[in-house]
């Protein structure tokens, strides 16, 4: 009657844990000189993130098939239905593409095609387009989030 959202793979819950404290400390950080470390900091975390994304899951290979399956193309982080893991990490993921263009002139690098691959698939779920805050909310909620570097 209800669908399962747990994820059958732990590590789709744990991939994106580290991400969103990371942009805080990046979106907070006031010093202009510490700013590189606080971006490389998350951009490693988006790096884990879309290694995960790109690497074929178990369920994704098939034995008996002869072409090799070298990057995944699963829709989300467990397959390709949408689990808690993703309702946890995607509206953040969307917070982070808006505050941290909108205050800090970043773009989540576009060589990152898992992570894009993952947006533009929540992207085309109602459900997720539906429960999103508007730019314009998230930008003005991290207005006074949002240091100025000095």
């Amino acid at each position: 009657r209800y669908p399962h959202l747990s994820p059958k793979n732990k590590e789709s819950f744990d991939v994106g844990c580290n991400l969103f404290a990371k942009f805080s400390a990046y979106i907070k950080n006031t010093q202009k000189e510490a700013n590189k470390n606080f971006e490389k900091s998350m951009l490693r975390e988006f790096k884990r993130l879309d290694d995960y994304l790109n690497t074929p899951l178990l369920d994704e290979i098939d034995p008996d098939s002869a072409e090799e399956l070298t990057v995944s193309r699963r829709l989300f982080l467990d397959g390709d239905q949408l689990t808690l893991a993703d309702c946890s990490l995607l509206p953040k993921l969307n917070i982070i593409k808006v505050a941290a263009k909108k205050y800090r002139d970043f773009d989540i690098p576009a060589e990152f095609s898992g992570v894009w691959r993952y947006l533009h698939n929540a992207y085309a779920r109602e459900e997720f387009t539906h429960t999103c805050p508007e730019d314009k909310e998230i930008e003005n909620t991290y207005a006074g989030v949002a240091k100025q570097k000095s």
